[in-house]
C-alpha cells in the first residue's frame, strides 16, 4: 500500500506542471546583472586594477638585506721584511645587514652594519684576529632625472589610472547589459499585448461564426456569411499562432539574458513616464556621467602622466650622495662594537655623480612619442564628446516622436472601437456584412497594437536617452559596492 501511495505522489509531482518564475522589470534587470558573463569577467578585471593600486603602494616599502660571505686569500710576499712567511695566508667571514627605504622625493635611505673577522699568519699585523664592525647611513638624491614624487609613484599613479578605466569599463558593461535586459523585457510586454489582442479577435470571430450559423439556419443570412466568418476564424488563428511563436521567441531571448530556460512570466505593463529633456542639461550630464567619455578623459590622463615621465627621462643624471658612520677595529668582536660607539673612527663622505647620454635620442623621441599620443587621445575625446552631443539630440526627437506616436495610437484606437460599436448596431439591423464587421474588429486590433508599439517604443526611447545621458544606472538605482575582502566592486541595488 504504501509502495502505490509513493508511486502515486512521484507521477503526480512529475506530471504537475512547474510554477512560472515571475518577474517584473527590477527583477529582471537584476538578474540580468547577476547573471552576464561579460559583467562577472569585468568586474574581476577591475578587482585585479583595485590590487594593483594596493600593491602600487609597496614602492615605500622598507627593504631588508642580509648578506653573509666566508672565504681565503693565498698570495705571495713580494717583501720578505714584512712578514717572515713567504705565503700569506687570509680568512675572513663577513656579515652585512641593510635596511633601505625610498622617499617620495625619489632619494633612497640606508641604514647599514656590516661585521667582518679576519685571520692572517702576517706577523706585522697589530691584532690577530681582527674584528671590523662598521655602521653607516647613506642617502641618495636625484637631483635631475628621477626627482620628484611623479617620477618615484610611477607605478601606482599608473595603476590608479588603470583602476579608473577599468571602473568606468565596468560601468559601460553595466549599462549595456540594463539595455539589452530593458529592451528585451518591453519586447516581451509588447507581443504579449500583442497576443491577447490576437486572442480576443479570434474569439470575437468565433462568435460571429456561431451567430452567423444561427440566422443561416433560421433563413434570415446567406449561407456566404458562414464562409466569411470561417475565413475570419482561420486567419486571426494563424495571425495569433505567428505573434505566439514571436512571443515565445522573445521570451527565450530574455531567459537567455537571464542565464534561465525554466518557465517564465513577465509582469508589469506598458507606460508612459513623464520625461521633459532639455538640450543642455542633458548635454551637461552626458559629458558628466558617460562612462565611454570618463574612461577616455583617464586614458588621456595616463598619457599626460608618461608625457611627463618620458620628460623627466630626458634629463642628465645629477645625484647627490651623502654617507656617515663609524667603525671599529679591534681583537675582540665586543671591543670593536665598543668603538663604533665613539667618535675617533668616523667616515663621512658627500659628493655628485653626474651622467649624461651624447644625443639621448631614446629619451627625447620616447618623450615627443607621449606627447603624439596624448593630442590623439585629447582628439578623440572631442571626437566622441561631438558623438555624443548627436546621440542627445537624436535621444530627444526619439521621445518627442514617440510620445507623439502613442497620441495617435490612442486616438485611433478610440476610433476603431467606436466604428465596431457602430458596425455590430449596424448588423443587428442588416445595414453591415460580417466581412465589414470583421474589417472594423482587424482595424480595432491593428490600431491596439499601433498603441502598444508606440508604448514599447516609447519605453525603448527612454531607455536610450538615459543611456546617451549617462544616467541609466542612476535613475535605476543601481550602485557600485566593494565586496570585502575580495577587493571586487560589483553593481546592486541601493
Amino acid at each position: 500500500m504504501r509502495t502505490f501511495v509513493i508511486t502515486g505522489l512521484l507521477l503526480l509531482l512529475i506530471s504537475s506542471p512547474a510554477t512560472a518564475l515571475k518577474l517584473d522589470l527590477r527583477q529582471v534587470q537584476k538578474r540580468a546583472l547577476e547573471a552576464n558573463l561579460g559583467l562577472r569577467a569585468q568586474v574581476l578585471e577591475t578587482a585585479g586594477a583595485v590590487h594593483a593600486v594596493s600593491g602600487g603602494y609597496g614602492v615605500y616599502d622598507p627593504r631588508l638585506e642580509a648578506e653573509t660571505v666566508a672565504g681565503g686569500i693565498r698570495e705571495k710576499v713580494n717583501f720578505s721584511f714584512l712578514s717572515a712567511n713567504p705565503v700569506e695566508k687570509t680568512d675572513y667571514r663577513e656579515g652585512r645587514l641593510s635596511l633601505l627605504q625610498k622617499l617620495p622625493s625619489g632619494a633612497s635611505l640606508s641604514l647599514e652594519y656590516s661585521t667582518r673577522r679576519e685571520s692572517s699568519n702576517n706577523t706585522t699585523r697589530l691584532f690577530e684576529p681582527s674584528y671590523d664592525n662598521e655602521w653607516q647611513v647613506a642617502l641618495t638624491q636625484p637631483l635631475l632625472r628621477n626627482f620628484g614624487r611623479t617620477a618615484t609613484e610611477q607605478d601606482l599613479l599608473f595603476a590608479v589610472e588603470d583602476r579608473r578605466i577599468s571602473f568606468q569599463q565596468l560601468r559601460q558593461q553595466a549599462f549595456s547589459v540594463l539595455v539589452e535586459a530593458r529592451r528585451y523585457y518591453f519586447e516581451v510586454l509588447r507581443l504579449r499585448n500583442e497576443l491577447h489582442y490576437r486572442t480576443a479577435s479570434v474569439e470575437v470571430a468565433k462568435r460571429l461564426l456561431k451567430e452567423n450559423r444561427a440566422k443561416v439556419e433560421a433563413g434570415v443570412l446567406p449561407s456566404v456569411e458562414i464562409l466569411q466568418a470561417e475565413v475570419g476564424v482561420q486567419l486571426r488563428k494563424r495571425q495569433k499562432l505567428e505573434v505566439g511563436r514571436l512571443y515565445e521567441n522573445a521570451l527565450d531571448r530574455l531567459r537567455s539574458l537571464l542565464d534561465y530556460f525554466g518557465p517564465l512570466e513577465i509582469t508589469g505593463e506598458l507606460g508612459q513616464a513623464a520625461l521633459d529633456p532639455e538640450e543642455g542639461r542633458a548635454y551637461t550630464l552626458a559629458l558628466l556621467k558617460r562612462p565611454d567619455l570618463a574612461r577616455l578623459r583617464s586614458q588621456v590622463s595616463r598619457l599626460e602622466l608618461d608625457q611627463q615621465l618620458a620628460q623627466n627621462q630626458a634629463r642628465p643624471d645629477l645625484d647627490l650622495s651623502a654617507r656617515y658612520g663609524h667603525a671599529g677595529l679591534e681583537r675582540e668582536y665586543g671591543d670593536s662594537l665598543d668603538e663604533l660607539a665613539e667618535d675617533d673612527l668616523r667616515r663621512w663622505e658627500v659628493g655628485l655623480t653626474f651622467s649624461y647620454p651624447i644625443g639621448n635620442r631614446t629619451a627625447h623621441y620616447a618623450s615627443r612619442r607621449a606627447e603624439i599620443l596624448k593630442q590623439a587621445g585629447k582628439a578623440r575625446t572631442r571626437q566622441q564628446e561631438n558623438e555624443v552631443r548627436r546621440e542627445v539630440r537624436a535621444a530627444i526627437r526619439l521621445l518627442e516622436v514617440s510620445a507623439e506616436k502613442i497620441e495617435v495610437g490612442r486616438l485611433a484606437t478610440k476610433l476603431a472601437e467606436e466604428e465596431l460599436r457602430t458596425l455590430f448596431k449596424r448588423r443587428e439591423v442588416g445595414l453591415a456584412t460580417t466581412r465589414e464587421v470583421l474589417e472594423g474588429e482587424e482595424d480595432l486590433a491593428e490600431a491596439k497594437s499601433l498603441y502598444s508599439d508606440a508604448l514599447a517604443e516609447y519605453n525603448v526611447a527612454v531607455t536610450e536617452y538615459y543611456r546617451v545621458t549617462g544616467q541609466l544606472l542612476e535613475q535605476e538605482g543601481i550602485v557600485f559596492r566593494k565586496i570585502e575582502g575580495s577587493g571586487r566592486i560589483a553593481p546592486s541595488y541601493e
